[in-house]
């Protein structure tokens, strides 16, 4: 059951993201999209039907293939959703943080084998846990393009036992021409108005007064102060702003998103980086 419950969340993330996210703007260069995928699965269990599988950990990665004249743009997308599979392993199984750099070396194979291991060892401690049905899955595509800008979404899913699978996104805006990812900095030229202007399409996204405090509300902003999310993208419409759970406000809350009108940040941001 629960590799439907996953499953579901990142269809009902992607449904929302390609909804916001015209998938395509026309352009001139000869770039094509794929998907392909890669499973694997340890543990006896996984050969019985779901409901019975409780002995069992899959890994299940659905990744984006590029093909082109842009070799530079190519080079980055892959090198760049390569190692971001590979940091979702890796804080897996290095949950305390302290031996990063020991696995950066090791191959995706070799870390999904250090997680089975960390599976098989669960199930011995525990066999008749309800929880040892392991799920991680990754996903990722294309949400827009146009002549500047590829961006690519990079979904994570992960159940290792407790109360509720975890899903985070990420989005990575790749300028064409050079094959860098964007942040906040390279585009914003003036911060404090940018800042008041998210505020403010976040407090009418959330139904939230002027005068309301953000703490108070239960959104997750120290002290009640505003905070740009970490993720951001672009569509036909404008910068579409977005934060995880945990990080505006709680797991129930799910991701909060929004778009901001490209007429509303014209003047404080360098649009002419993503247009």
């Amino acid at each position: 059951m629960l590799r439907y419950i996953i499953f579901s969340i990142i269809t009902l993330i992607l449904i929302n993201c390609k909804n916001q996210q015209p998938q395509v703007v026309t352009t001139t260069d000869s770039l094509q999209f794929s998907q392909d995928s890669l499973f694997r699965s340890y543990g006896e269990g996984c050969k019985l039907q779901d409901s019975l599988a409780n002995n069992c950990l899959t890994i299940n990665n659905y990744f984006l293939t590029i093909s082109g004249n842009n070799e530079v743009l190519i080079g980055s997308v892959n090198d760049t959703l390569e190692s971001y599979i590979k940091n979702s392993l890796i804080n897996i199984v290095d949950m305390e943080g302290d031996q990063t750099s020991r696995y950066k070396s090791l191959s995706i194979d070799s870390l999904c084998g250090l997680i089975a291991d960390m599976h098989k060892s669960q199930v011995a401690d525990y066999p008749d846990a309800a929880s040892n049905q392991w799920f991680i899955e990754t996903y990722s595509d294309t949400t827009f393009h146009n002549q500047k800008l590829l961006s690519v979404q990079f979904t994570e899913a992960t159940y290792l036992g407790g109360a509720h699978p975890n899903t985070f996104t990420n989005f990575l805006n790749f300028e064409k021409s050079t094959g860098k990812t964007l942040g906040f900095d390279d585009i914003i030229k003036d911060k404090t108005t940018f800042l008041k202007i998210s505020e403010s399409a976040f407090r009418k996204n959330q139904e939230l007064g002027v005068e309301d405090d953000l703490e108070e509300a239960g959104y997750f902003f120290e002290k009640g102060i505003f905070a740009l999310p970490y993720n951001f993208t672009f569509n036909q419409e404008g910068i579409y702003l977005f934060f995880n759970p945990y990080e505006a406000g709680a797991y129930a809350l799910g991701p909060i998103a929004f778009t901001i009108p490209y007429e509303e940040v014209k003047d404080v941001l360098d649009l002419s980086r993503v247009r």
